[in-house]
């Protein structure tokens, strides 16, 4: 018995073959002019959102309600920070998880605190490599495990 073996070609396939379009380069590029201005915009939001999380830190640290406001702060950033600093978002959402421990377990030590908003800079600048801001995500997450460990939180039952 002989067996008839039918190929259907996709659509796609049928329209890699066409010519006309774009190559994928091209493309990147026209997108890259198109959301120039969107991203110029989107960095300025940034810095100012920064410039208010060190406003916000500057003050006296003396309540709850100032790692309160920090952490506002750095959720705000979290919000607008692009997908091309993942370092900088890394290290702001250390600074999250480090001011809600503290104010979970109602202590306040503002220089951990400090420390992690004084790298948010460096690290907020265009082209910023993982791999090159890695030692100082390495030192942030350490300066992170030693305050947890130095704090006990109350019990949650």
């Amino acid at each position: 018995m002989a067996v008839t073996v039918f190929r259907r070609r996709s659509n796609l396939s049928k329209l890699v073959d066409t010519s006309g379009g774009m190559t994928a380069l091209a493309a990147l590029r026209g997108a890259e002019r198109e959301t120039a201005e969107v991203r110029d915009e989107g960095r300025a939001i940034l810095m100012e959102a920064l410039a208010a999380l060190e406003s916000a830190a500057g003050q006296p640290p003396s309540t709850v309600a100032w790692l309160d406001a920090v952490y506002a702060a750095a959720g705000d950033i979290l919000d607008v920070c692009p997908a091309e600093l993942p370092a900088l978002y890394k290290a702001v959402h250390g600074l999250c998880e480090l001011a809600d421990m503290q104010r979970r377990a109602g202590r306040l030590d503002a220089p951990p605190i400090q420390v992690h908003i004084a790298a948010l800079r460096p690290l907020s600048q265009p082209g910023q490599d993982l791999k090159a801001a890695a030692p100082v995500l390495a030192g942030l997450d350490a300066l992170l495990r030693r305050e947890a460990a130095k704090t006990v939180l109350p019990d949650a039952g």
